[in-house]
């Protein structure tokens, strides 16, 4: 059973969520802590991998798994804040909020956000129907996907159909978006990890290179794919159906407050549900919003999509 509109939802107290939605002010600090913290942590673990690999491959080998699947998953942490920005949550001028994004952000995923913008509101009002242009739900999570999302394979997919999305007039109001402003943060982008992947190579060899390269192509292109699944493919999806041009229909969930559910699921997509509840909300007011929820009658209602990311992995699996 879905929720009750936000403009229609009143707490067990007699409080509208319209007047309770007035005082959810964002905090713009949050984020920003947040995304400082991640990157002093790829800081450490590059430096952990310059300093380990001369001392040879007893402490090389541990160290390079470590930096490559914790920078990649810190990378797939980072990123979910371009979603924080597309809904002007970053600073207090659109501007601001825009030019710090693809400064940060953009140059580390080479994502613009008024392209991004453009996109997930697109997802917004077509999710879980062919025509969602954020489509990774529409494929099982079987052996194929994992192969494809830990070759490589699956991050030129996603890449080529990005770049379809942003050729298109049509979904984009008449407007090609591989304009100056994408093209400048590509150009940032590649800037960016060149200098690393050259940095890391003169100061430790190949093998720290590559480790970055794989940290972008493979490791963090999978938590991000691995993570769209599970907060909305249905349990009940069958992997026979091409939901490409059959509805898939609309699936949320609730995965917690962990460890786990805080990184994979950061910057408010823990609570997913309650972002496409009221899109506009910043993921720093979710856990108030989830209060009101919880102290009215659509408590329950919101009880039945509490889970969390390994359960809805363990459902979907080979489903």
């Amino acid at each position: 059973m879905p929720l009750t509109k936000p403009s229609a939802l009143v707490n067990n107290l007699g409080e509208t969520y319209s007047d309770y939605r007035k005082t959810l002010k964002p905090s713009l600090w949050r984020p920003w802590v947040e995304i400082g913290i991640a990157l002093s942590l790829m800081a450490g673990n590059l430096t952990l991998l310059v300093y380990a690999i001369p001392l040879g491959s007893a402490a090389a080998t541990p160290a390079w798994l470590l930096a490559t699947t914790a920078n990649g998953y810190l990378i797939a942490f980072c990123a979910l804040f371009i979603h924080e920005a597309s809904h002007y949550n970053l600073a207090r001028s659109r501007l601001l909020n825009d030019l710090f994004c693809n400064l940060i952000i953009g140059t580390l995923i080479g994502l613009e956000v008024s392209n991004y913008r453009r996109v997930h509101t697109q997802h917004h009002r077509l999710l879980g129907q062919p025509t969602d242009p954020e489509r990774s739900y529409f494929t099982p999570l079987s052996k194929q996907f994992l192969i494809e999302s830990t070759t490589g394979i699956r991050v030129v997919k996603v890449a080529a159909t990005y770049v379809s999305l942003l050729r298109n007039k049509t979904a984009n109001k008449d407007h090609n978006s591989l304009g100056p402003k994408q093209m400048f943060v590509w150009l940032q982008a590649a800037i960016l990890h060149l200098a690393i992947i050259t940095t890391l190579y003169l100061t430790a060899g190949l093998m720290a290179a590559l480790s970055w390269i794989v940290t972008m192509a493979v490791v963090f292109p999978f938590f991000a794919s691995v993570r769209q699944v599970l907060e909305h493919r249905a349990e009940s999806a069958n992997s026979a159906i091409d939901y490409g041009t059959t509805a898939h229909g609309e699936t949320h969930r609730m995965f917690g407050t962990g460890l786990l559910a805080s990184t994979l699921g950061g910057a408010g997509f823990n609570r997913h549900l309650l972002h496409h509840w009221d899109p506009s909300v910043s993921y720093t007011r979710l856990p108030e919003v989830e209060r009101f929820i919880l102290g009215s009658p659509s408590r329950s209602e919101l009880q039945l999509h509490y889970t969390t990311y390994s359960k809805v992995f363990k459902a979907l699996y080979e489903q």
